[in-house]
């Protein structure tokens, strides 16, 4: 772990069988790995940074971006990536992965969701407070166990599996817990607990 004020950190430091980095707490503004063959584990949160340049990643499970200044990212050469955790960034679209578990999204700059989210098939907790979101698709996603979507612009709940928790205060629509079709609303902790 290196923790400082590395405003650089060059590529050529990195060797192609390193499984674990964390380059978290730094100034770090671009962040560039041609070759992350055998990388698991990237922990790049509380940075500067405004770039992220990866290339095939098959091996990497978890990436952590918290609180840096990214527009956009790329996930097209992280196929096995599982948990993602960019909060507190300036993402305008959600970067989505097919294996994807985890997903950490509060507080950037998101006005919708792209259409694969709603389908991915191993999702199980999605956050998504704080963002600019004025409706949400059907979730399709069958694990999906928490939905945190407080502090949005939207008009009405979405459509959820069932005994999913769903977090909706903060949006204009929202008068209290909520509990309709196959949604579920869970305010302060409340959920539907599934049959004995």
């Amino acid at each position: 772990r290196l923790r400082g004020r590395l405003e650089h950190f060059p590529e050529g430091w990195m060797a192609e069988s390193l499984e674990r980095l964390e380059l978290d707490r730094n100034a770090l503004s671009q962040f560039h790995f041609a070759r992350p063959a055998a990388l698991r584990d990237l922990d790049l949160s509380f940075n500067q940074l405004q770039s992220v340049q990866l290339g095939p990643a098959p091996e990497l499970t978890r990436i952590d971006l918290t609180s840096n200044q990214l527009t956009s990212l790329n996930l097209a050469e992280i196929p096995s990536l599982r948990t993602l955790q960019v909060n507190s960034n300036r993402l305008t679209d959600l970067p989505v992965g097919a294996a994807l578990i985890e997903i950490f999204a509060s507080r950037n700059c998101l006005s919708r969701l792209p259409d694969e989210l709603y389908l991915l098939p191993n999702l199980k907790e999605l956050f998504l407070d704080g963002n600019q979101l004025t409706r949400l698709e059907h979730f399709w996603s069958p694990r999906l166990a928490k939905l945190s979507i407080q502090n949005n612009s939207l008009t009405q709940p979405p459509t959820v599996p069932e005994y999913c928790d769903v977090r909706l205060a903060g949006n204009p629509f929202f008068t209290g817990a909520y509990k309709g079709g196959h949604s579920t609303e869970a305010e302060a902790g409340l959920s539907t607990e599934p049959p004995p």
